[in-house]
């Protein structure tokens, strides 16, 4: 079995010397950033001029597919060389593909999947070139793991320079196209990284693989002892062994094997259909499929298949065929990485005889077919594990809507589409209004239980889209045992890259078996060599701690390659795709493509396959079709994607949009060359992929695919729009002067996926922590935003528990958008939150379960959701926020009539008892249904299908509304607009307008808003019962309705009690009792809030809390500083930015080194502004925008403004509510602080402006809006909404605005005056001088000079123009130097205008 041959001497000391030069620690590699190109250019020598033809770093760092730079380890900042590689080269002349190359003997080994071209080198003075060279060809190997060859191309045959001159390279000639000899350098990497010898393990070799081994902890002492390591080698067996790899007679690596799984256990906690559950494939195995698509119902995928249900809970085995399982922890090292607990049955394999299989091993090293089997459902787009089975005895929602009349069915489709109106619905009989409001009840069932379904995946290697609800099955496999599992494994680090030895050594120790498994604890580091493995999917609710991660043996020796598709592949991709539920829609493109192909391509859709195998016996793997995109422009402008890639550097026919991606799970980790492979073909560098909601009706016409490496693709989060239709650019400016139509449209919402070349051997630090969020609170949606688009990290375990899911996953429905008032935020930008979240990428990413916390148990790390359901979790966030909750009435107010009256006939004697009832008996019931707390989309939606319904039902009966706030206007305003009588709502209001949850609060109402709201309530003769609070109710039991409330002044004084159809409650507003008692329960520190630290956490180190919800501790004496008080969206990222701090494996070891440095003891300060915007009754519209913190509360204004408290601000106000003294009715008040800047802004018209515009005028001083206080005082200024509404404010308005500020900043922070003098600190002095008597003497434009002077004047205006060209396609409107020549051409050589003739004045 093994070869014991002794290698060449020669070779072995030429590996020997190359090893000793490597592992002097001298340099640090990391990869090249666009950061570092200004340092890169100043190493660019006459040498590199003479290798490389082209020299422009960043180009060349953007278009290539690796880059990376040497730094020196004592000063990480000085950067000692860079190179960039590419799978093109450098020469046109030199075809990788062609004839030529394939049939020398030097490079028919080579291809553009194992090979790249170094087409870029730079290397400082304080290092020898050869040297640096040797650095980075090293350390591109140990990263791009699947490259064996780099080759570097000379500029001429008699190059004799340095680089020739490597240890480890080889120089060959090639003949070019155009029939010239080009000298080539080739680098192997097995000539820097010799294979090693691998061999079976023995004895002695424990004294070379002990010090390899770093015990950390006793655990791993215990476990993972030289004692352990003996016994492993002792133990090897039929179902044990041990290989070890040796160089130069020394043990330097181990691996440690077994057969003896728990595949039962295996199959239960993960998906693993799409390997056949890592057993053999038999006659007799039930691989049958079967799903439930939304619209055609049933199907079945196999008509042959006769048993297609299961139920998810039944066993598939017997019962003694679960074995054990051996649950130990295991860490993970550059120089150790152990995996133990590996699923086995240790003592009872011997006692169950089921598992006795006399299993055969072949004397073939290599099977016969190089696909392993694939028939399971989880090559589908959505796993059927995470639903509920299939039950046919069942009657479903389909089935009982069918149940209805004809008539009833054609009227509530008519009520579902809106056109059945209040007056239509109270004409009916109570028979057909019944029947309305249970088919309602129905489909919002089905609706629900469509979100819940459809919304529980996430950024998985087999799921993308959901488009159907599939049932799940578990086959049942009667084949043998098929896998091998990896109990330990070793390697001394600078063999790191020779891995893949010792499994293929592995593999040979078990010829019969195809995959290799390996756990590892959730949470713990991701070994670097399970780049090669695939992640197996954990089923929905799965409580096993670890992650399974699978090998295929054939990737070793797959022959990967990719070519353009033909018709000769049709079969091939039909059976590759034919447990897919949009297969008809794939075949039909690639069928589209390969006729596109044939007549020329002018279609521009393109189809590419991934082939394995040799090339007469080749199975197709993969399927990708692509096409031209011509809407990059739109991408720009809607979408960040300058946060990956630099978009002006990329032309539009650069770029591609992938409509399909299908890949065999088994070659999951090849997915980004293949796309390399597609992008290399078409001369593509950047592809796109758009995820449409699956909530919205776009789905049905913009089709969903599949991409099974979603996890390699980047988020690109959404940028805020410009509302241009406010800025009054219409008629004013040419066409050529106007945004594209791709920046004033924001109708189509959707998430787009960015991959680009340079991406290509990046490799994402996988966090396999489970990390759970609590709430689904605008902080909780910010924190997951920022998270998903982080670009060097990817989280594998994000998990949203809310009890109605996302925001905006119901359908659109403008009353109830009239509910809520909208929060400060880029969502404002846009006509609604739930569209900003559709284009965020959180429904791809997250995983959302529906349901509410009912306990957590801290010491097993599980919350426990609807007193029944648990979720596991190694990081827990509370982001809750705060909710409206149901009044606080003591015990509930009954009234049932029968048992009233019994008591009282039983008692008629006893008059001491009679005087102690003198109202209904009292007993705890469940939430009535007419009293409703609107916190969700979901909660306004019953409450308004319950008031459209019911409503004519109540004759006489009120509908009450209790609490003055934002929330109860807009609420008042829905109803209104439903078509609610005035006459019958009663608008209660608190003593005084006093609300207690709103000291701690970011928003409470302004004494303006107060007043015209009264107004409008006395307009719309609507009764108003002021100065009163909630006394108690009383509840029908019959109908667990509440009949009648009522309602007293502070002292009880007088008492009012009304009939209620319905109540809304807007007057207690905090935490949940619910979720306070399971805090409370699990000891979670609560003063005010969640007592959370400086780092937002909580008295449990990996239990987080942010947003509304949270206070700091009383200790840090920050109350000033609580997330209530300042803007939820930035308290998010704030809380992103600590959790990937945390978590961030490569910042770890850097804070390690970090010593003595003390922590903040002062949190955070956040400067975003708090913005409320809403609709509210009689037609006006309302913002109110001010500083973050605190309110003042000795503001007459209660907004908490310096300039209402009579301090140094200033006031500007235009336009009245009042139309006698403004027909428009557009009031306008801002105020500014002591250093005239704007400090907040309220608004009230009643025509329709932009808030998003209008809050980006925020913390800008008044001198950057045009002198704003001067225009004013002069009466320039008659209206701040036209004001406001100019070009000119374009720029203000764009969302990178605040950065370019920022800049300017640390500009005047920078700028020195003189050698010893920076202007900051002369301005200084200038303003303090000010303060004498002799500061008359000073010059007043001193400043302005010296600016002008000293040329800072001329830098800030070079970075103004480096903005707007920057930002050209949003901002077009400003003229550009090109505009500014084409007018002065145009000027000079038109006819109107006189020459300038200078004889006339001479």
């Amino acid at each position: 079995m093994w070869d014991d041959n002794v290698d060449d001497p020669s070779e072995l000391l030429l590996a020997d010397a190359v090893f000793n030069q490597t592992s002097k620690v001298d340099f640090m590699v990391r990869k090249a950033e666009p950061a570092d190109v200004p340092q890169i250019v100043k190493l660019i020598n006459n040498e590199t001029r003479r290798i490389f033809p082209s020299c422009d770093a960043g180009k060349i760092l953007e278009k290539s597919v690796f880059s990376l730079v040497l730094t020196d380890a004592a000063k990480l900042s000085s950067i000692m060389a860079h190179a960039s590689f590419s799978d093109v080269p450098l020469d046109k002349n030199v075809n990788i593909d062609g004839k030529l190359w394939k049939t020398h003997d030097d490079l028919k080994s080579i291809n553009s999947m194992n090979g790249l071209f170094l087409v870029f080198f730079v290397w400082s003075s304080e290092v020898l070139p050869d040297v640096a060279l040797q650095e980075v060809i090293g350390n591109a190997f140990l990263t791009c793991t699947l490259v064996d060859y780099i080759i570097l191309e000379m500029p001429d045959v008699n190059y004799a320079g340095t680089f020739l001159f490597s240890s480890f390279s080889q120089d060959t000639i090639l003949t070019t196209k155009n029939k010239k000899d080009k000298k080539l350098l080739i680098f192997d990497k097995n000539s820097l990284y010799p294979q090693m010898k691998i061999r079976e393990g023995r004895e002695h070799d424990l004294d070379d693989l002990s010090p390899l081994m770093r015990i950390s902890t006793s655990e791993m002492e215990d476990n993972f002892s030289k004692s352990y390591l003996n016994d492993l080698i002792a133990m090897s067996d039929r179902n044990n062994q041990s290989v070890v790899a040796e160089h130069k007679s020394i043990a330097v690596g181990m691996l440690t094997v077994t057969t003896d799984i728990n595949y039962n256990m295996l199959n239960t906690f993960f998906q693993l259909e799409p390997f056949h559950g890592l057993y053999k494939p038999h006659i007799r195995d039930e691989l049958n499929l079967a799903y439930r698509h939304a619209d055609d119902g049933y199907r079945v995928c196999k008509e042959d298949d006769k048993k297609f249900v299961k139920d998810e809970y039944e066993e598939s085995g017997d019962e003694s065929d679960k074995g054990s399982f051996t649950g130990s922890s295991s860490s993970f090292s550059s120089e150790v990485s152990t995996a133990r607990g590996t699923p086995t049955h240790g003592a009872e394999h011997a006692q169950n005889p089921t598992k006795q299989i006399s299993e055969v091993f072949p004397n073939s090293t290599q099977n016969d077919s190089i696909i392993p089997m694939v028939q399971s459902k989880d090559d589908m787009p959505l796993r059927g594990d995470e639903l509920d089975p299939l039950r046919p005895s069942k009657m479903t929602v389909s089935d009982e809507l069918g149940r209805f009349p004809p008539e009833a069915v054609a009227l509530h489709e008519q009520l579902r589409s809106g056109k059945l109106e209040l007056k239509d619905i109270q004409g009916l009989d109570v028979e057909m209004r019944n029947m309305l409001n249970k088919m309602e009840e129905l489909t919002a069932r089905r609706d629900m239980e469509l979100r819940v379904h459809s919304s529980n995946f996430h950024g998985r290697d087999d799921v993308c889209y959901p488009m159907a609800i599939y049932t799940e099955f578990r086959p049942i496999y009667n084949g043998i045992p098929n896998a091998l599992a990896i109990q330990l494994c070793v390697i001394d680090k600078k063999y790191n890259i020779r891995i893949l030895d010792l499994i293929q050594g592995a593999f040979l120790c078990f010829p019969n078996r195809e995959y290799c498994i390996i756990t590892i604890p959730s949470g713990s580091q991701v070994p670097f060599w399970l780049e090669y493995f695939v992640r197996v999917i954990p089923r929905k609710l799965s409580l096993y701690d670890r992650e399974l991660y699978v090998l295929h043996r054939n990737v070793f020796n797959c022959r990967l390659r990719v070519r353009p598709g033909n018709e000769q592949d049709d079969q091939k991709v039909r059976k590759l795709i034919e447990t897919l539920y949009t297969k008809d829609k794939i075949l039909n493109d690639f069928v589209r493509a390969n006729m596109a192909n044939t007549c020329g391509n002018q279609s521009g859709l393109y189809s590419f396959v991934a082939l394995a195998g040799p090339a007469q016996q080749s199975h197709i793997i993969g399927l990708i079709i692509l096409s031209d995109y011509e809407r990059v422009e739109h991408y720009q402008i809607n979408y960040n994607i300058d946060n990956f890639i630099y978009a002006d550097l990329h032309e539009p026919c650069e770029c591609a949009y992938v409509h399909h991606f299908v890949l065999n799970p088994v070659f999951r980790r090849f997915a980004k060359k293949i796309l390399k492979e597609v992008m290399r073909y078409l001369k593509k560098d950047v592809l796109y992929h758009r995820v449409y909601s699956p909530y919205k009706e776009t789905v049905k016409i913009n089709h969903q695919t599949l991409l099974n490496n979603l996890d390699d693709w980047y988020v690109v989060p959404p940028r805020p729009q410009i509302n241009y239709m406010k800025l009054g650019l219409t008629g004013v400016y040419d066409q050529d002067r106007i945004p594209p139509p791709e920046a004033m449209d924001t109708s189509e919402s959707y998430s787009l996926l960015l991959h680009s070349r340079k991406f290509t051997y990046d490799i994402k630090a996988e966090l396999t922590a489970r990390i759970v969020f609590v709430g689904a609170s605008e902080t909780a949606l910010a924190c997951l935003e920022k998270i998903i688009s982080a670009p060097k990290m990817c989280f594998l375990h994000l998990t949203l528990i809310s009890p109605h899911g996302l925001p905006g996953s119901l359908k659109q429905d403008e009353i109830r958008s009239f509910m809520f008032p909208r929060r400060g935020g880029p969502s404002l930008s846009i006509d609604s939150e739930g569209d900003w979240l559709d284009r965020t990428g959180i429904q791809v990413k997250v995983n959302v379960i529906f349901g509410k916390v009912t306990s957590f148990l801290r010491e097993q790390k599980v919350v426990v959701i609807n007193r029944k359901d648990v979720i596991p979790y190694d990081y827990l966030v509370f982001t809750v926020g705060q909710q409206f909750v149901r009044p606080d009435c003591g015990e509930v107010e009954v009234v049932d009539y029968h048992l009233n009256e019994f008591i009282e006939h039983s008692i008629q004697q006893d008059e001491k008892k009679r005087e102690k009832i003198k109202k209904p008996l009292r007993r705890q019931t469940k939430k009535p249904k007419n009293v409703f707390v609107i916190n969700s989309e979901m909660e306004a939606a019953i409450a308004l299908n319950y008031i459209r319904t019911q409503l004519p039902s109540f004759k006489r009966q009120r509908l009450l509304i209790h609490g003055a706030c934002l929330e109860s206007y807009c609420c008042l305003n829905a109803m209104l607009r439903m078509g609610v009588s005035p006459e019958r709502i009663v608008f209660i209001i608190r003593p005084e307008f006093h609300m207690d949850w709103e000291e701690r609060r970011a928003y409470k109402d302004t004494t303006k808003l107060r007043e015209i709201m009264m107004e409008a309530l006395k307009t719309f003769n609507i009764k108003v019962l002021p100065n009163h609070d909630f006394l108690d109710w009383f509840l029908d039991l019959r109908t667990n309705t509440v009949t009648r409330v009522n309602f007293a002044t502070p002292n009880e004084s007088e008492i009012v009690s009304h009939s209620c159809f319905a109540y809304f409650g807007y007057s207690q507003h905090r935490i949940s009792d619910e979720f306070l008692s399971a805090l409370l329960d699990a000891y979670i520190t609560f003063d005010k809030g969640i007592s959370v630290s400086i780092d937002f956490k909580t008295n449990d180190e990996k239990i987080w809390a942010a947003g509304t919800c949270a206070a700091y501790d009383n200790k840090l004496v920050a109350e000033k500083y609580d997330h209530p008080f300042y803007n939820s969206y930035e308290v998010g990222h704030l809380l992103a930015v600590k959790i990937m701090q945390e978590l961030d494996p490569t910042k770890r070891s850097y804070s390690v080194m970090k010593t003595g440095v003390l922590k903040p003891t002062i949190p955070q300060t956040l400067t975003q502004p708090l913005v409320h915007y809403a609709e509210l009754p009689d037609g006006w519209f309302y913002m109110h925008c001010r500083r973050p913190g605190p309110y003042r509360k000795c503001c007459p204004q209660d907004c908490g403004c310096d300039s209402c408290d009579g301090g140094n601000g200033t006031e500007i106000v235009t336009g009245s509510t009042d139309r006698k003294n403004d027909l428009t009715q557009r009031y306008f008040r801002l105020c500014l602080d002591a250093n005239y800047r704007v400090e907040s802004m309220e608004c009230l018209s009643k025509k329709r402006f932009s808030p998003w515009n209008l809050s980006r005028v925020y913390a800008a001083h008044e001198s950057l809006l045009h002198n704003l206080v001067e225009r004013f005082e002069r009466g320039e200024v008659q209206c701040l909404y036209n004001f406001f509404q100019q070009p000119w404010m374009s720029a203000i308005c764009h969302d990178r605005w605040h950065d370019f500020r920022q800049e300017l900043a640390q500009l005047y922070a920078s700028f020195c005056i003189d050698e010893d003098l920076k202007i900051k600190d002369f301005i200084k002095a200038y303003m303090d001088n000010l303060e004498n008597m002799e500061a008359l003497q000073v010059d007043a434009n001193i400043i302005r000079r010296v600016i002008e002077s000293t040329g800072l004047k001329r830098r800030i205006e070079r970075r103004f123009l480096e903005f707007l060209r920057f930002n050209r396609n949003a901002l077009p409107m400003y003229a550009r130097p090109d505009f500014v020549e084409k007018l002065i051409e145009e000027r000079r050589l038109s006819p109107l205008v006189a020459p300038y003739v200078t004889s006339l004045y001479m």
